[in-house]
């Protein structure tokens, strides 16, 4: 299922050939075929072989995979109209987090758009570390405050896990933009 961030944030940045994407920890890959339908190019990074393997198997000349831990992969200055980081940063410690950030930042274009979920302190998961980094909304406020451009949305509420077992779920929704 489409995230519908990454919906949002592809309305602000716009479709076409020559927009570029970077899918950092893409999942089960359907943001990354969203974006190649809507005719973005797409670089996955995920450390598991096993997805980088499923998004060299789209067999589409507009993506690009690499196994590598986003803590080392060196993102390219201003190469990217889109950067989606929707499920790492709740596995990275916070430093390693503000470090990603502000890598993408780097890597964007002046328009460019980062759009990306942090898990809130209330969520059934969240740890001081990880396995799920969590955050307060003052923290994550902290953590973009020197972004120009931060939209922030808070979202609250008790549902079902992937298995079907009770959860509460908490985490923030952030487009950042560098202007």
């Amino acid at each position: 299922m489409v995230n519908p961030l990454v919906v949002r944030a592809l309305k602000i940045v716009g479709q076409g050939s020559d927009r570029r994407a970077l899918d950092i920890g893409p999942g089960d890959l359907s943001n990354t075929r969203y974006l190649l339908d809507h005719g973005v190019a797409v670089d996955v990074v995920d450390r598991n072989p096993a997805v980088v393997d499923q998004a060299a198997a789209l067999d589409h000349s507009g993506v690009r995979a690499f196994c590598a831990d986003i803590r080392r992969f060196l993102i390219e200055r201003e190469r990217y109209h889109l950067v989606v980081a929707l499920t790492v940063p709740k596995v990275l410690r916070p430093h390693a987090i503000s470090s990603m950030l502000a890598a993408a930042r780097r890597g964007m274009v002046d328009e460019g758009v980062l759009c990306c979920t942090l898990l809130g302190n209330r969520d059934s998961w969240a740890r001081p570390g990880p396995p799920a980094t969590s955050f307060t909304k003052t923290e994550c406020e902290r953590l973009v405050s020197d972004w120009p451009g931060v939209r922030l949305k808070e979202i609250e509420f008790d549902g079902k896990d992937r298995l079907g077992a009770d959860k509460h779920w908490h985490w923030y929704a952030l487009l950042l933009s560098r202007r």
